[in-house]
């Protein structure tokens, strides 16, 4: 049997899943797109409900629609960044075999214009 509570404060929603012993909460149930998902399934719930009507702004329905528009918006905006993210640090290990590959060939040209016993290859023999 699975519960659900509602808790608002501060501008942020969370929604917490009770769920009995027997049944462990499944990777895919904590998800932020999962816990959207529920939170939206919870306000259209709320919305078949004709008497609801609280006295907290924060908690009324139209307050909750809001929030949930907010919550798809930063959730996608959220995958955007990730996805940003993900192709800087891609750019970033490029750049980085890149400087690799110099250091290698900058360390075969001392070695090959001073020797192994020189000064300047000891200097960046370490690289």
């Amino acid at each position: 049997m699975r519960a659900y509570m509602l808790f608002i404060s501060l501008g942020i929603v969370s929604l917490l899943f009770k769920y009995d012993n027997e049944r462990k909460i499944r990777r895919y149930e904590r998800s932020y797109a999962s816990m959207t998902y529920f939170f939206n399934d919870i306000v259209s719930t709320m919305e078949k409900f004709e008497s609801y009507d609280s006295s907290n702004e924060r908690v009324k329905l139209q307050s909750l629609k809001e929030t949930t528009l907010k919550i798809g918006i930063f959730n996608s905006e959220v995958a955007k960044k990730i996805q940003e993210l993900k192709a800087a640090i891609d750019h970033r290990k490029l750049q980085f075999d890149e400087l690799g590959s110099r250091i290698q060939r900058i360390k075969a040209y001392v070695k090959g214009q001073y020797g192994t016993n020189s000064k300047e290859f000891a200097l960046i023999k370490s690289m």
